[in-house]
């Protein structure tokens, strides 16, 4: 089952002619890309900060956009939210028409889910590690002595 490909098939749509939702290449379980592409075959529509939360990443559009070359049907909507600094943003919500999950569905993307799932909840078990070990790196990277940290001080070499 890791990284099929099925062939897309025929599926008949309510008030229209036929149509093929193509059920596209799966990303690596592990990735961040599986687990966006898990949730929305779960049935989730997802935003930015929905992908902040759910998979430690702020850059869910290019992730969509990859899905997508695999040749995933993801679908977008923008909508006008209020801000807390009283502004209104417009954010992207993406999601998947319920006939191309259900056809991902029928061949085989359940096992599939179940796999990144079980493969992201490995991967956070080692969490603490990798932040430590990012502390440690950023600790001994070498810092342009011109450069501010996120405070506005210099830091020093």
């Amino acid at each position: 089952m890791e990284y099929a490909h099925p062939e897309p098939s025929e599926v008949s749509a309510v008030g229209s002619s036929h149509f093929n939702p193509r059920v596209g290449r799966y990303p690596r379980p592990g990735s961040v890309r599986g687990q966006v592409l898990a949730d929305l075959l779960d049935h989730k529509v997802l935003s930015a900060l929905d992908a902040v939360y759910g998979s430690s990443t702020t850059r869910l559009a290019p992730a969509i956009l990859v899905l997508k070359r695999y040749g995933w049907r993801i679908e977008s909507v923008n909508q006008a939210v209020g801000t807390l600094d009283g502004r209104v943003a417009y954010v992207a919500f993406y999601f998947m028409r319920a006939a191309d999950k259900s056809l991902a569905l029928q061949v085989g993307a359940g096992e599939w889910i179940r796999t990144v799932r079980q493969a992201r909840a490995a991967q956070r078990q080692h969490a603490m590690q990798c932040k430590a070990e990012a502390a440690k790196w950023n600790k001994q990277r070498a810092v342009d002595p011109r450069q501010h940290d996120l405070w506005g001080r210099y830091e020093t070499i």
